[in-house]
């Protein structure tokens, strides 16, 4: 008797709210600058790309330096942009570390260096949102 009482409240309790999404353009207020400096970045620090970051190459990470040098941050993010920039540095010299195929505590010296380096790129991330939240509409 319970459970067909139940029932009603059960499946007026299960129908699917809809929620909106907002949009960029809708949720936060940001200059073309940072607008164009996000984008860019998602390249170089996104979780997919940090994912990457772990195994390229000293070579790569040359390269990916090389290329943030030449992304003007806007002057709200520039203190971010140095976080991703010292990420791949220490990227850098632990793979350069690791090519040279060591062993023992220059292997694991290699490999911690690469993780400092991720650290710094979530730091980045880390900063991105909380400069998102506050320039949330």
């Amino acid at each position: 008797m319970v459970l067909i009482l139940l029932i009603p409240w059960v499946l007026t309790g299960c129908t699917p709210t809809e929620v909106p999404t907002p949009t960029p353009e809708e949720a936060w207020e940001l200059t073309p600058q940072e607008k164009e400096y996000l984008i860019k970045m998602r390249r170089y620090a996104s979780f997919a790309a940090i994912v990457r970051a772990r195994g390229i190459s000293s070579g790569e990470a040359d390269i990916i330096l090389l290329e943030l040098e030449y992304i003007t941050p806007p002057p709200s993010l520039k203190d971010a942009h140095q976080k991703v920039m010292e990420g791949y540095r220490f990227i850098k010299e632990g793979r350069q570390i690791l090519e040279k195929h060591p062993r023992g505590e220059e292997k694991a010296e290699g490999y911690f260096l690469i993780d400092w380096g991720i650290r710094y790129l979530f730091e980045f991330i880390d900063d991105v949102n909380l400069f998102l939240e506050s320039h949330r509409r």
